[in-house]
This record gives structure tokens, sequence and C-alpha cells, in this order.
């Protein structure tokens, strides 16, 4: 109430009465900042922040409380809250930490960014890897067993250690396709492919990896058990 929240930017997604009420908002919500009181109905401040270091959530708490309450703020900074005021809350001081928080929360959603296009690029770079492999693998017809399996677990591919099959899979006039409902954008039409695939073999084995065969044209692979040659 002793802020326009919403001339600073910020928006006021829940208010809770006690802990419980608090839990079920952070899961609806996944709020950015949560100001939490110590002394609440129920659940209190600390069992709600316990809660909260062992959810999912990214949220950074800020305990309110008096000043007799220190054994309480000790608590709660051993349960990693961001900060704590007192009450009354000064208006200033609110503004200040909430300016800091704003800082900290647009430098932590770009550090996850990156951290996912690392991901992404890494996995792609692997996937690349992997097909490359299996395109070679089956131009050579003389390889020994032996490095054939430690280059597979290098690049993290489960060869069955069962007799198996390489199963191809050959997609026909598919050119239309990728100019309309891709733009012409190969990439997407390939990741979307193995997708497909790799959803449609799950019903008979969950593990199944797809690579694509880079010495044809939209061809995809797999690795099938001899036992299991009723799928083909």
């Amino acid at each position: 109430q002793c802020l326009d929240w919403a001339q600073y930017g910020w928006e006021i997604v829940g208010h809770a009465y006690n802990g419980e009420e608090a839990c079920q908002i952070v899961e609806q919500q996944q709020p950015d900042v949560i100001l939490t009181d110590i002394r609440m109905p129920h659940m209190d401040g600390l069992q709600f922040l316990t809660w909260l270091k062992q959810s999912s959530s990214h949220a950074k708490a800020v305990v309110l409380s008096g000043y007799g309450d220190y054994e309480y703020s000790r608590a709660a900074f051993l349960l990693q809250v961001t900060d704590y005021l007192l009450k009354p809350v000064n208006e200033a001081e609110l503004l200040h930490l909430l300016s800091r928080l704003e800082v900290e929360l647009i430098q932590e959603s770009q550090s996850r960014y990156q951290h996912r296009e690392q991901q992404v690029a890494l996995y792609q770079g692997l996937q690349l890897m992997q097909d490359e492999w299996i395109s070679h693998l089956l131009n050579t017809h003389t390889r020994n067993e032996n490095e054939i399996i430690v280059e597979a677990e290098q690049l993290k591919i489960a060869v069955p250690e069962e007799a198996y099959h390489i199963v191809m899979i050959k997609l026909l006039d598919v050119n239309s396709s990728i100019a309309s409902r891709y733009q012409s954008d190969k990439g997407s039409f390939y990741f979307a492919v193995r997708n497909i695939v790799r959803e449609s073999m799950a019903v008979y084995d969950e593990q199944t990896d797809i690579f694509r065969n880079l010495n044809g044209y939209h061809e995809f692979l797999f690795f099938q058990p001899a036992e299991k040659d009723r799928l083909t």
C-alpha cells in the first residue's frame, strides 16, 4: 500500500494471509520477488521459506519483521533470503531494494538464457557428430568391433549389445512441405522429423535414438535389436 507498484514497473500477482496460501500462489504465479512476514498463522514465514528453498522457484525472498525478531532474522538468512526489512517498512529503503533486485533478476535471466543457448549448441554439436559417425559407419565395410563400441560410447550412442539391424526411414516428396511449412528451413524440418520419429518409436522403446543419414536425402536411422524384427 505504500508504493504505486505499477509506476515502478512491478505487478502484485498475489496476496497471501499465511504460508499455505503463499505456497499456492508461488506454484500458480511463479513470482520474481516475495515479501513475507515471519509471524503468520498455520504456516509461519520460516516454514514457508523452508518450503520455498526446496521448491523449483527462483523467486527472491525478502523478510519483513519487527525489531525484536533477531533469532527469526538469523534463521531466515540461513534459508538464503535476499534481504531483511524492519517494519514499518521505509518507502525509500524498499525502492532501493527493488531497484537492486531488478538488476539481479535481469542478470540472472540473461545468465540462464546464455546457459540454455550453450546447452543447445553443445547438444546440436554432439548430435551432428553422432550423425556424421553413423553416416560414416554405413559407408565402411570393414571395421573393428571394439573400435565401434569405444567410439559409440564417446559419442554417447547406445549401441545394442546383442545382434542388431540399422533401420532406415526415407521421406519421399517432402520438398514442397519444406518450402511451404518450414519456409525452406531444412534445419527446422529435420529437427521436427527427428522428434516425430523418436516419439513414434518410443511406443516400442523409450530409449530409441534417432540419427540422420548424411549420405542420403531426407533419411533417418535407428538401431533395432534383431529380436525385434516384428517392428519393421
